[in-house]
């Protein structure tokens, strides 16, 4: 090969190169999809991811016959935490579902008995289960922990069905509402500033400010915080009170700029769950197709997430709803026939434009839907 010869080879793989990076999809990487197993039943739903990649959720047991916490790790899979909440728990501790996990590995969540009529937030710290309580009543959730062992949930309380908690040293604080009867805590960053919702608003809680009203966008009547990161950026929803989420609009507040409407996958709604320190939001939203996908709002863009994954991975990913700071997400979809947990890992070279296709046929939860919105239709 003479000096001529060699230079156009070199420049045809320059090209071929560049062409490889301009056919992928705007800034976003692609991502390797992980199935998390089960726990023997027909669906499992992830709920947290912490910065090593350890995941919690709840999943069906075998026959359907509960439901289940579990933890799972790349190591060790799928492991139901249900038997040792149980025997620690007791009676009410029948099902349960961990909610969140820090960096510690602490897992915090749920349990409940067979009819519903108890509920008891747990946190688990190495080998040891700590019921958390609650300020009256029966019931209490665990729904957020952030690295000091801080934790957010609701419990029930006097003169109130739900009040939002913060958790600290051994004992339970009620954070109080926006002015209404209900208030309920879903996140929590390593400052302690709080987010959730209190009578229908989105609202941000600090020792120092206490709760702040985060507002609605385009007149709506309802909205919710469902996530906060370490600069104080929240991720949610707006919607409308009574209303089906066909009208829900995910925004991404902060103190500089307020509200900011993030759009949606062509279609009529979506939805945020969780936002990372990078500032990147993940939820669901309608195409244009109208199906449900799962996003990845980066950079001022919106990603269908089924456009960043292999067309031969036999999935069609339906929710986002969680992502740590090393860009893994999780979420659930339809598998195989199935609904089954993912977990998304960025890959580290961009794949070919010919691999960024997606498939159809998605499936929704209705229960994990029903429970995320659970106080829009109260």
């Amino acid at each position: 090969m003479n000096g001529k010869e060699s230079s156009r080879v070199v420049s045809a793989c320059a090209i071929v190169a560049m062409l490889w990076i301009a056919g992928s999809v705007g800034e976003a990487a692609t991502y390797t999809v992980t199935a998390l197993g089960t726990l023997g039943g027909s669906w499992d739903v992830p709920f947290g991811i912490n910065n090593s990649g350890q995941v919690v959720g709840q999943a069906a047991t075998a026959g359907n016959a509960g439901e289940a916490a579990f933890l799972w790790s790349s190591s060790t899979g799928m492991i139901d935490l249900g038997p040792t909440l149980a025997a620690t728990l007791g009676g009410p501790a029948t099902n349960s579902s961990s909610q969140a996990i820090n960096d510690s590995g602490q897992v915090v969540g749920v349990t409940w008995n067979a009819n519903g009529t108890a509920e008891d937030a747990f946190l688990i710290s190495g080998s040891t289960v700590t019921y958390l309580g609650n300020l009256g009543g029966s019931m209490s959730g665990a729904y957020a922990i952030n690295k000091s062992g801080l934790i957010a949930g609701y419990t029930e309380a006097p003169g109130m069905s739900q009040e939002a908690f913060l958790y600290s040293g051994g004992t339970m604080a009620g954070l109080g509402t926006l002015g209404g009867g209900t208030s309920f805590a879903q996140g929590i960053n390593n400052s302690g500033q709080v987010v959730g919702i209190a009578s229908y608003h989105a609202f941000l809680w600090s020792s120092s400010t206490g709760m702040t009203d985060l507002g609605t966008l385009f007149g709506q009547s309802g909205s919710d915080a469902e996530a906060i990161n370490s600069s104080g950026q929240v991720a949610g929803s707006c919607f409308t009170v009574g209303g089906n989420g066909s009208d829900d609009h995910a925004f991404l507040w902060s103190s500089s700029t307020g509200m900011t409407y993030l759009g949606t996958l062509g279609g009529a709604y979506s939805t945020a769950y969780a936002i990372n320190d990078m500032g990147m939001v993940v939820g669901d939203s309608e195409t244009a197709a109208g199906q449900e996908h799962a996003f990845l709002y980066s950079g001022g863009t919106m990603y269908d997430l089924n456009t960043l994954i292999s067309p031969l991975s036999g999935w069609t990913l339906t929710y986002a709803d969680g992502i740590n700071d090393q860009g893994q997400i999780i979420g659930f979809g339809l598998y195989d026939g199935s609904t089954r947990s993912f977990l998304l890992t960025p890959n580290a070279v961009p794949e070919p434009i010919s691999m960024i296709f997606f498939g159809t046929g998605l499936v929704a939860v209705g229960g994990y839907v029903a429970r995320r919105k659970m106080l829009r239709t109260a």
